[in-house]
C-alpha cells in the first residue's frame, strides 16, 4: 500500500512515549514501536524501552520523503530522497505506528500485523 507523502518535507518532534515525524503538508507519523535506519549502509536499531526520542531521527529534518509505503504484513518503510531508509515493523501485542493526516486520514498498524484504514472525509 502506497502512502499519500511522497514528496513532503519532513519535521521532526520528539513525544515523551513516542517519535512523531511532521510534514509541511498536514501528514505524520507517530511511531511506537523498535524502528531501524539503514543510511547508506550505517544500519542503526532503535528501541523505543532504551533509546531517546530526542535523537532518533534528528539528521533527517527537513528532508523530503521520496517513497513511503507498507508491506502485507504492515511493516512501514519510508525513504528520504537523502537514501535513508526507515523499517518499522509490526509489533505483536502494540500499535507499532500510525499515519495520520488532513481531514480524518488515519492508517494504524495494529497489533500483530493488520492495518486499520480509514480514508479522508
Amino acid at each position: 500500500m502506497r502512502l499519500p507523502v511522497v514528496g513532503h518535507e519532513v519535521r521532526r518532534r520528539a513525544g515523551e512515549y513516542a517519535l512523531v515525524l511532521d510534514t509541511e503538508e498536514g501528514f505524520g507519523f507517530r511511531i511506537e514501536g523498535a524502528f531501524s535506519v539503514d543510511d547508506d549502509g550505517r544500519l542503526v536499531h532503535f528501541d523505543p524501552t532504551t533509546a531517546s526520542w530526542d535523537t532518533a531521527l534528528a539528521e533527517y529534518r527537513f528532508d523530503r520523503i521520496g517513497a513511503a509505503g507498507v508491506d502485507d504484513d504492515a511493516v512501514l518503510r519510508v525513504t528520504f530522497e537523502s537514501g535513508a531508509v526507515v523499517v518499522v515493523p509490526a509489533d505483536p501485542e502494540h500499535e507499532a505506528w500510525t499515519l495520520f493526516g488532513p481531514s480524518g486520514y488515519l492508517v494504524v498498524s495494529l497489533p500483530g500485523g493488520e492495518l486499520a484504514v480509514w480514508a479522508a472525509r
